[in-house]
């Protein structure tokens, strides 16, 4: 099987400059003229199931085409991904104009399906001919009493980049402008802000000590900013809740995610009880390093036992093994793998102007699927890759049995997918190594099961309070920012961490606080992969289940019904409970290997 390491979008388009694009262009606004031409009309009976059934298949076959907008907006984004010049930015950002003028067009049809008669909607619930739409239909219901007048909806989409979206750029690109010189192993370099962040986790002391400083530095360069910057996209989202009548800060995301708020107050009383977890970890990876207590930047440092280096692994031999976990689970997961990566539908090393990080991108049923790594030979890579694919798995499997309506699915939903692919290639990782690695491996997870649990919900419950902080002051000062920040972190790593005096200005970098109240769905997600992991072993559950009635599956269904299919109720508090006693047991584990290996 030969591999291929580079993107290849020629599916879309063979260059930037290709005719096709202004041609696809035409056509795309071609539609969207016809489709409100026939649709955008006071005498449209949407009581009437075979009319509402035309205009669902008309307005499906449009998203299965334009998910986002254009082709050409998804080819220049994923150009912008791995080359980021500044001609590719300002095509993108021209593409994006035109995709969003046009799509502005077709809000009027799901907010007057919305305005629908409560009788007449039920009447659409029950027609057999609408069951393949019956779940979309009952989310524009459950978002119309939040929806605006057509005039307003239109102002508040065309002013959002400049309220809200610019001002949340606003400290992400100032943070891209810092540059600091440091010498790392001998060698004197610009080091970013990414880059900084990389080196608290270096072997050396001093060096990461270092990086620290210089990122307190800029942190504090840019706070004034940043604290202005989040006061007015505070006072855009207390604006926009208001004008929606959403009763509490994070309620516009739970009614996005589909997930009944009752299951996200259950998982965040659930993560808050079980804060002993993350606390006893820190203090075990302290004791591991030999630190006294770890320092704020240090918390995410990897604990090696031994003098040989981690082990390192091909691009080759991760596919490779990824694959064999997938062989073990379903033959479609498989086949998916061998075609993203042999069709050049991953992207895998870094090189210069490529974004950071990893990601899939399913960019919509008739247009294309793709990956993006930065794969450098490290075990995080190999779980890096497996993770994504399960992303990609998701996204292939739901493009094959939804419609166009139904493909998207919500953040919780869909980091199941990718947290369960990654832990059975960790079990498969593990399996290769002898104790000492083991441990190292196994503190590995651990890290990354409370930085996804119990550090974002800490997040969450940090966001909720700034919130509730500027609707009760209208202003939060750098000051309380900080203080708060302290006290959410403080609350979850515990003592074996110290709140260093300059750790409380961390909060200007953290991206999510300005996206508002999605880092539950990390912590929801985890807790849920480990238990459909517990399902496989106790033999109630097969992966060619999994698959079927859960990678299938897109928004037809809400969360809470796709786990209740699968046996598991998220909206009780019990089911969090059992999954995170999970996780401290995988604690335990650690704990017994160390004192096996030093006492």
């Amino acid at each position: 099987m030969q591999l291929t390491t580079t993107r290849d979008l020629s599916s879309l388009y063979a260059g930037g400059d290709d005719p096709q694009i202004a041609i696809d262009n035409q056509t795309f606004i071609e539609r969207i003229d016809a489709f409100v031409a026939q649709r955008d009309q006071e005498s449209v009976d949407f009581s009437d199931p075979p009319i509402v059934q035309q205009s669902l298949d008309d307005y499906e076959a449009l998203m299965a085409d334009y998910p986002y907008g254009t082709r050409e907006m998804c080819y220049r984004y994923l150009r912008d991904t791995t080359e980021g010049t500044d001609e590719i930015k300002a095509r993108l950002g021209q593409a994006e104009h035109l995709s969003r003028e046009q799509m502005i067009r077709l809000q009027f049809f799901e907010l007057n399906l919305g305005k629908i008669d409560p009788s007449h909607h039920q009447k659409l619930l029950s027609a057999p001919i609408l069951q393949p739409y019956r779940h979309f239909l009952e989310r524009i219901r459950a978002s119309a009493q939040h929806d605006l007048s057509r005039e307003t909806e239109k102002a508040v989409a065309l002013l959002a980049k400049s309220s809200y979206g610019n001002w949340s750029d606003l400290v992400e690109d100032a943070l891209k402008q810092e540059t600091r010189t440091m010498t790392v192993d001998g060698k004197e370099s610009e080091r970013s802000f990414e880059e900084l962040m990389t080196l608290t986790k270096h072997a050396n002391k001093a060096t990461r000590d270092q990086a620290a400083t210089h990122i307190h530095e800029i942190v504090a360069k840019i706070e004034y900013m940043a604290t202005r910057e989040l006061n007015s996209i505070l006072e855009y989202k207390l604006a926009t809740d208001t004008l929606r009548s959403y009763d509490r800060p994070d309620a516009s995301r739970i009614v996005s995610e589909d997930v009944d708020p009752a299951a996200v107050d259950a998982l965040l009383q659930a993560v808050s009880d079980s804060n002993d977890i993350a606390r006893d970890f820190y203090a075990l990876k302290a004791r591991l390093l030999g630190f006294e207590k770890l320092a704020y930047h240090e918390r995410n440092l990897v604990v090696s036992l031994t003098d040989t280096p981690e082990p390192t692994y091909s691009y080759e031999q991760a596919v490779a093994l990824v694959r064999r976990v997938f062989s073990r689970m379903d033959d479609d997961f498989v086949q998916i793998l061998d075609r993203m990566s042999t069709q050049g539908l991953i992207d895998v090393y870094p090189r210069s102007g490529k974004r950071g990080g990893a990601f899939n991108a399913g960019m919509g049923q008739h247009v294309i699927n793709v990956v993006m790594l930065n794969y450098t030979d490290t075990l995080n890579d190999v779980t890096t890759l497996a993770h994504e694919m399960g992303h990609a798995c998701h996204t292939q499997l739901s493009y094959q049995h939804q419609n166009a309506l139904n493909t998207d699915y919500g953040m919780l939903t869909a980091e199941v997918s990718s947290q369960f692919m990654e832990d059975y290639v960790y079990d498969e990782l593990i399996q290769e190594l002898d104790d000492r690695q083991r441990l190292e491996l196994l503190m590995t997870q651990l890290n990354d099961s409370v930085s996804s649990i119990h550090r974002q919900i800490a997040c969450y419950q940090y966001e909720q309070a700034i919130h509730q902080e500027y609707r009760q002051t209208g202003f939060v000062s750098s000051e309380r920012l900080g203080e708060l920040f302290t006290q959410y972190m403080s609350g979850y790593m515990g003592d074996a961490v110290t709140q260093d005096p300059w750790a409380e200005k961390w909060w200007v970098y953290r991206s999510h606080i300005r996206t508002f109240f999605y880092v539950f769905s990390y912590a929801g997600a985890m807790i849920l992969a480990k238990t459909l992991q517990s399902k496989v072993a106790d033999r109630s559950l097969t992966f060619s289940q999994i698959k079927e009635w859960y990678y299938s599956h897109g928004r037809d269904l809400s969360p809470q019904q796709i786990f209740a299919s699968l046996g598991i109720d998220i909206s009780d508090p019990s089911v969090w409970k059992t999954w995170l006693d999970q996780i401290r047991d995988h604690l335990r584990q650690a704990v017994l290997l160390a004192e096996k290996l030093w006492y």
